[in-house]
Formats: C-alpha cells, structure tokens, sequence
C-alpha cells in the first residue's frame, strides 16, 4: 500500500522542469484522456488554457473518482517513466468544479501563476514561511482548506491536508481541534498531531476517508434501504425527466462519494456514467438496455445462437449466448464471489512474498464447450491441472529443446512446444495457476505441488498433468479484480506481474476495509412497458423480489431453460426501469409486476425552468413556468395527468425563436397524438391565436346512395380546425 508515494517523489522531479514549458503539462494530460481546459478572455469569451501551476496539475489528475484517478496516475506513470503504483490510498479526490487554484485569465492580475510556481519551488527545497503561505492565500479560488492538500500532494510525509474528512476524524477519535489562521499555526497543529498519533501523515490521510463513527454506520445503512428499493420504476408523462434521472439514480447508488461530491455538476455526472458503463467485459457497474416490441427472453436472459459451420460438422451446432440481465447478474454475483473470498483470508501473502511470486493463467478445456466441462471436472476432483497438445508423447525428463526437437519432427503445430514448455519446463513446484473461464472470469485458483505427469491410461482426453492444491474453485471472479488486463485466449502464459493488483493477494487489513465494501451494480431498463414484460422476465419475475434474492431467507433458484444452469439473482444488483404513461401504444404493466416494483412518479418540475431558461424562466416576456402550468392544467381536466407534458420541452430556450421551434417540432405533434388530430380539443388547451376555424369551402362527397343522406348533410357541416400560422402565435395568451 501507498506505493503512490514513490511516484509522486518521481513525478515532483519531472516537474521542476516544466515551469517554462506549461502548455506541455496540458498537452499531456489531455493525452490522459482529462477534459475541461477553457479559459475566460475578456469575459464571457472561452479560451484554450494556456498556462498551468503544478497543484492545478495534480487536482486535474484526481478530480474523479478513486478507480478513475488510479488510472490517470498510472498511465502518467508509464509516460514519463516514472514508478507504475498500485494504489492511491490516502490522495484526497480534488474538488472537480474547482480544480484551479487561479482564476479566469480575465480576472487574473498577470502573476498568480508564477507565484504557484514559485511556492511549488519553496515547498520542494523547504523553505516555506509565513510571508510566502499568506502571499499564495491572496490568490483568487486559493482557500486555506484547498493549500493543506496541494502541500500534501508535493510532500506526503511532512504535511497533512486538514479537509472535512480529516477534520472529523481528527476531532471525534482524537478530540484535536484543527483550525489555524497561518503557517506558523499550521505547523503547530501538525506537531500537536505528530505527538497524538504515531502514524505517517499519509497513513492518518487514510485513516480520516475511512473514520466512520458506528452511529453513523448504522444510520447510513438505514437510510441507504429507506432511500432506494432494489427494483424501481419511474413513471410520468412524456418530458419529465425520466431517463435523465436514471443516470443521476445509478450513480448514486454505484458511487455514492461522487454523487455526493458532484450532484450539482451534470458534465461530470455523465461522465462517471459512461465510465461505470459496462461494455465488452466486467469493468464497470451499470448495464443499459430498452424494451421494445422485438424484445424478448432471449435478448434479456439467455437464448441460443447458431455456430458456423465447419468442415467435420454433420449438423447444425448452437451455443448458449447471456442476455443482458444474466449478464450484470454474472458480473454482480462475482463481485460477491470477491468479497467472500477476501474475507477468508485465501491469500496472506506479505508484500515481499507478493513480489517473489509467479502467476500462470491456464484453460482446463474451453469452458464454452459442453464436452470440454469433464475436464475441468476431472481436474477439481483429482487436485490435477492438466493440458492436451500431443497427447499422444510422454515428454518426461524432456528439456526445452528436447521438446522443441519433438514437436518439429512429429510436424506437430508450432505452439504446442511453447505450450509444453510452459507446462512442464517453466512452471515450477509453488508457482499459482489462474484457470480462466472465458476472458473475463476465473473460476478457481491452484498452487502446484507436484512435476510433470505422463498419464497414457488418463479417463479424461488430456494425458500431460501437474499435481496442485486448489486455493478455490468452483467460484467466479472478474478478472479485473486481481489483473488490469483481460486473459487471451493462448491456453497457457505466464502473467505480467507489473498488471497483476497486489491488494487481491497482500494480507492487509486497512486495504481490505477499503476494497471489499459492498459493490452494487444497475441495470436500467429503458420504456419498460414498451416491451411484454412478462415473457421477457419469463420465471424471473419471481427471483428479483427482495425477499427472493441470492443470501436472503427464502433464497429461490431456477434452472435455465438453455443452458441448463442454476441461477439465481444477486441481492447487490438494483434494477432501474421508466414508463411513460402518455404512450398509448403499450398495455398497462400486469399485477405481477407492480408488485414487485417501488413505482416513483416524475412530474413536471417548474423549478427548472426557472434555473435553466431564459431569466428565471421569462423569455422575451412570456413567463415559461406560468405557460406549462396553464397548459397542463387544462390537459388533465380534457384528458388525465398522465397526459400533461414535462419541463424538459422548456429547457435550455434562449428566445422566442427556439420556443416556437419547440412548440413546432415537438409540442405540437404530441398535442395532435393526444386528441388524435382533434384541433378543437387542442385550441380549447392553446387559445385561438395558436388554433382557428377552417372557412367552410364547398365540398361534396361523391355519389353514394346506400349512405344516410341525413348522416352525410351532417358531416358537411363539420366544423374543421387547423394550426395558425406562426407569426399569429401568442403565448402570453395561453395564461392571461
């Protein structure tokens, strides 16, 4: 742990030759994949950042969250050299809507930057007083609280940040009190800490992020259940926001310390949530998908896919493909897996064992295959590891090169000597052996205890076999979780020890505290009753009950239909669904599942219209809140309150132009949906300036006898109603 702490002595190196070639710094961390480097010149006009100071630097490396910063601080790491850590524990997370410690260029006087540079400069050579501590707090966006953590980033072991967390901890397990009102008190605060607490500053920085009083814990706890059910709905008219807070929901729920940090920030909001979102593999939390007419069973739990065919097939040959649900079910019991194992200690190694030692991963079998499963069977039963190039030649007492020489002369393919070789040649009596299961996922682990085998009489279709003991089998874990790489699929390799993560393997217990907290996962399920929810969820409506997850008391399980496997649904996944109850085009959800479903109603929120249009929500004098409350009023008594229309039609309208663009585009087609083309209707909810009577024109309907004649000199007295044009639109009208 805090093997952070050697990267940054390297990296405050590296940067004392940066003060005159600052836009470099910025180059090099938009290469890091960092956003938001505008400035302001003259106000109101954005500028690219041109100049930087080395805390600045730092604050945009650890404005996310803490997977997030890890990553920029190891991929910095392997540009410029510099020691690859393993972990960041202690850093304290920037404030991601105040990175700077400068202002705007427009209101900068010309040297604050400098000055940065020059106390970065007095802090590396210990020379910091008074004069110098107090100059810099004169800077724009520089606060007492924000310089103890940009002290901290440059020296660790001498300076302690005294945020909010620190401040706490420091107060309720210690009772020391930690204001101060200059350097001089600064100092005197951390010597009164230094002779209260023996421990490294960096090590009280952790200790401060992870102090959570039990009162607290359990309360925390409480509300967490109180706050979000395992399965939600969230339902309202078109517009209200329903999809929008899906995204804010999740990450609440995935990363509550970020959504705490930054529930106000929308840009960095959806930026954590495409970073959570799962894609190809297991990293990440949250799983998107939209229910529709098509959608079925097969798409959302598991269904079978034809295989191409080859050569020796004599008939079609399928496989059994995860839908999305079985996905994030997968990778969320997993991570279950992880903390269970964890907790019982399988692996104590220390820091210096870690590094000693070797990592092989190894395929018993292709696990995607039904008869390769005997394999892997075979091998967990009889504690072997076994492989199956040349089966056919018993390589005992066999060098490498000896090896090499068989396989060429019996024109056996070329990876089966590399393969051997591993097999028997390097891997060695107390190195680990992964066993995948696919690319992602493992399923057991093995230290090997004995040398090569030659089994010509084997029951199983390998003959080549190594005696192990078995750390765990049988359990499935992400492979992201001890390796920062996906396996390939060569059957056996030696791991690269700079990507295998020591936190999974050294005993220690404060890292532990940190690692193995409950992770949760999100499925969100876009226009849930566009679909047939029934047949998509099919015997899984019963399993996602609270009550009815994996670890509960009356814990249910199912036997797929395909794949012939037990599953049953992880107690940390959280479902997520929307429902527009405008869309007439779908039935009404069955009893079943609203039973199963906490259902949160979105209403129009007028609030935001007046954060976010126009002058507290006046454009060009049309008062935009009172607009959609009249509307809205008037929709509910023609039709009902599912049929009102959201703020999300209003938002963002910077004049007259775009509201009727909005009116336009999107406000009216829905009107014409919900009167189905009455504009009668419509003109009773928007006045006449917006809806007028067509003059009557002479029309008759053709020749037809065997038509009420009564009925037809009717109809041609039919008043007709059409949309003005749009220069007659008066929407103070609406309201007043």
């Amino acid at each position: 742990m805090f093997t952070w702490l050697k990267t940054h002595q390297q990296l405050i190196e590296k940067l004392k030759s940066y003060q005159n070639r600052q836009k470099e710094l910025i180059t090099i961390l938009k290469d890091l994949g960092i956003t938001n480097f505008q400035d302001e010149y003259p106000k109101g006009t954005k500028i690219d950042l041109e100049e930087i100071d080395p805390f600045s630097f730092f604050c945009y490396l650890y404005k996310h969250g803490e997977s997030k910063n890890l990553e920029n601080l190891k991929n910095l790491a392997r540009h410029l050299s510099l020691e690859i850590p393993n972990d960041i524990k202690g850093l304290p997370n920037a404030n991601a809507q105040k990175v700077w410690l400068f202002p705007y260029k427009y209101l900068r006087q010309g040297n604050e930057i400098t000055r940065l540079w020059i106390f970065f400069n007095l802090i590396v050579t210990n020379q910091i007083n008074n004069d110098s501590f107090a100059d810099i707090l004169r800077i724009k966006n520089v606060g007492k609280i924000k310089l103890t953590e940009a002290l901290f980033y440059i020296n660790p072991e001498k300076y302690l940040p005294l945020n909010e967390p620190l401040k706490k901890y420091l107060k309720e397990a210690f009772g020391i009190e930690t204001e101060f009102t200059d350097f001089k008190s600064y100092l005197l605060k951390l010597e009164e800490i230094r002779n209260r607490i023996s421990d490294p500053f960096y090590k009280i920085s952790l200790d401060g992020y992870l102090f959570k009083p039990e009162i607290e814990k359990m309360e925390s706890k409480n509300q967490k259940s109180r706050i979000q059910s395992l399965n939600t709905i969230l339902f309202g008219p078109p517009g209200t926001g329903k999809t929008h807070s899906t995204i804010e929901k999740a990450i609440e729920i995935v990363d509550p310390e970020f959504f705490k940090e930054n529930k106000e920030d929308r840009k960095s909001l959806k930026r954590r949530f495409n970073e959570l979102l799962i894609k190809d593999d297991t990293k990440g939390q949250i799983m998107f998908c939209t229910f529709h007419q098509s959608f079925s069973y097969e798409d959302f739990v598991e269904g079978i896919k034809p295989l191409e065919p080859r050569e020796e097939d004599t008939f079609l040959k399928y496989k059994v493909e995860d839908g999305v649900f079985k996905k994030i079910c997968r990778i969320a019991e997993s991570q279950t897996n992880v903390k269970n194992i964890t907790s019982k200690n399988l692996f104590n190694f220390t820091k210096e064992q870690f590094k000693q030692t070797i990592f092989y991963k190894l395929s018993l079998g292709d696990s995607t295959k039904e008869e390769d499963q005997e394999i892997y069977e075979y091998c967990i039963s009889n504690n072997m590891i076994a492989i199956g190039f040349a089966g056919q030649i018993d390589f005992s007492g066999k060098s490498e090169s000896e090896v090499n020489n068989i396989i060429e002369e019996e024109k056996i393919e070329t990876f089966a000597a590399k393969a051997i070789n591993y097999f028997k040649n390097y891997l060695k009596i107390g190195n680990y052996v992964i066993i995948s299961n696919g690319n992602s996922f493992i399923r057991a682990i093995a230290k090997v205890t004995g040398d090569y085998e030659y089994h010509s009489d084997s029951e199983i279709k390998y003959k080549h076999f190594r005696k192990v003991e078995w750390i765990f089998k049988d359990v499935e874990i992400p492979v992201s979780e001890f390796y920062e790489k996906n396996l390939s699929q060569q059957t056996i390799y030696k791991l690269k020890s700079d990507f295998i993560k020591p936190e999974f393997f050294v005993k220690d217990d404060t890292l532990h505290v940190v690692e193995n907290g409950e992770k949760n996962y999100v499925l969100l399920i876009d226009e849930i009753n566009r679909g047939n929810v029934s047949a998509i969820f099919g015997e899984l409506i019963t399993l996602i009950e609270d009550s009815k997850r994996a670890g509960k008391d009356e814990e249910l399980e199912v036997i797929l239909p395909y794949s012939k496997k037990p599953f049953k649904v992880p107690e940390n996944l959280f479902i997520i669904g929307t429902m527009n109850t405008a869309d007439r085009s779908v039935e009404a959800l069955d009893t079943a599942l609203r039973r199963r479903f906490t259902f949160e109603e979105m209403s129009p929120d007028y609030s935001i219209i007046e954060k976010l249009s126009g002058e507290n929500g006046v454009l060009e004098g049309v008062n935009l809140v009172k607009l959609l409350d009249t509307v809205n009023s008037r929709l509910e008594i023609l039709l009902d309150k599912d049929h009102k229309i959201g703020h999300s039609y209003f938002l963002g309208l910077k004049n007259l132009l775009e509201l009727k663009n909005a009116f336009r585009n999107k406000i009216l087609p829905l009107f014409e949906e919900y009167f189905f083309g009455d504009f009668g209707k419509l003109g009773l909810v928007l006045g006449s300036s917006f809806v007028q009577k067509k003059n009557k024109e002479t029309v008759s309907f053709a020749k037809f006898e065997d038509y009420d004649p009564y009925l037809s000199q009717d109809l041609l007295q039919k008043d007709v109603f059409t949309i003005t044009d749009e220069i007659n639109w008066d929407f103070k009208s609406i309201y007043e």
